[in-house]
Order: C-alpha cells, then sequence, then structure tokens
C-alpha cells in the first residue's frame, strides 16, 4: 500500500513542487496534520451531530371540524396507532395513521427567524385501499449549545385535510444520530 508520503514526492514532479522554495516535506508537514484533524473531528455520515431520522409519537391529539376541536383521550389508543418519521437526508416522509402507513417525498420549510422547521408531503398508502394523505409535520429544531445533550424535540403534526375537518397531534420525536 503506497504511504501519504509517497504519493505526495509521485504528485510532486507533476507540480513543481519540491523543485523550488516549497519542498514535499514541508507540504507534508503543514498540510497533514490538518486534513487529519478535519477527517477525524468533523461532522461525517452518523456522526452523533448528524440527525439521520425525527422518529415521532403523539402525546395530545386533536380532532377539529367548523364546530371546534375536540381533544381525544389517551384510552382511544391514538397513542400507539399514530407515529410520524422524517429523514432529513432522504427527504422521506412517512406516517403511520391506525390502519395503514403512508409514505412519500416531502418539501421543508425552514424559518430563519424560529427553531422550527415544516415538513409537506402528500404521502401514498404502503397498502391499497386508502387514498393518499396529506401530512404536515412542524418540528422544533434543538438549539446548537442542546445538540450533543438533548435527544427528544417537540412536534406538530395535521393531517386528514378535508371539507369535514383535520386532526392535529403533538407530541415529542426522538432523534436518531
Amino acid at each position: 500500500m503506497q504511504t501519504i508520503e509517497d504519493r505526495l514526492v509521485e504528485l510532486s514532479g507533476s507540480y513543481g513542487i519540491g523543485k523550488g522554495s516549497i519542498s514535499w516535506r514541508w507540504l507534508h508537514q503543514m498540510l497533514c496534520p490538518g486534513l487529519c484533524a478535519a477527517l477525524l473531528l468533523g461532522p461525517s455520515e452518523g456522526s452523533a451531530s448528524v440527525i439521520l431520522e425525527y422518529r415521532c409519537t403523539p402525546d395530545i391529539k386533536h380532532e377539529c371540524t367548523a364546530a371546534g376541536c375536540e381533544t381525544m383521550s389517551s384510552d382511544s389508543g391514538f397513542q400507539q396507532a399514530e407515529s410520524f418519521v422524517y429523514s432529513p437526508e432522504t427527504g422521506q416522509l412517512s406516517a403511520c395513521l391506525w390502519t395503514n402507513c403512508y409514505a412519500g417525498s416531502a418539501t421543508v420549510f425552514a424559518g430563519t427567524a424560529t427553531d422550527t422547521f415544516t415538513v409537506v408531503g402528500q404521502l401514498l398508502p404502503v397498502r391499497p385501499g386508502n387514498e393518499p394523505v396529506i401530512v404536515t409535520l412542524t418540528i422544533k429544531t434543538p438549539l446548537k449549545a442542546e445538540q450533543a445533550d438533548d435527544e427528544h424535540v417537540s412536534f406538530t403534526a395535521a393531517w386528514g385535510y378535508g371539507g369535514e375537518g383535520l386532526a392535529l397531534d403533538i407530541g415529542e420525536c426522538v432523534l436518531s444520530r
């Protein structure tokens, strides 16, 4: 296997390095420590600083119509029957809503003055038999100081848009890094 030094020597002939005021040893001594530190310490895929997924489950549910909103009790089972997952890396949003799960691409809207972002998508049913569903998922982003410590953030989801009303779920997302 070729070492970094051997590769630098090989490349130095192509660029005139080592033939003038800059030697390959100087270049190696100046670049390698910084490059190695950047590669070892910088964020990378799967590192603790990169959020791979937001897995969200509701604590509170409201079903709203033109007449008003009704808060559903936890006895209704919505906490086990509904969940939302957003992957920033792939831009995919998925939702399991009672009897079917839905998935699709999402559009992200991020406010510069707020610490939230909103993901909107028309999701297709995984199993046939249901119509596509539009889901809006707003997630509170962790502050820079909290990123290393806090693995939970709050969310609000709206779905079931239609002439008759919609459902609002409020709860917590677990961050997957």
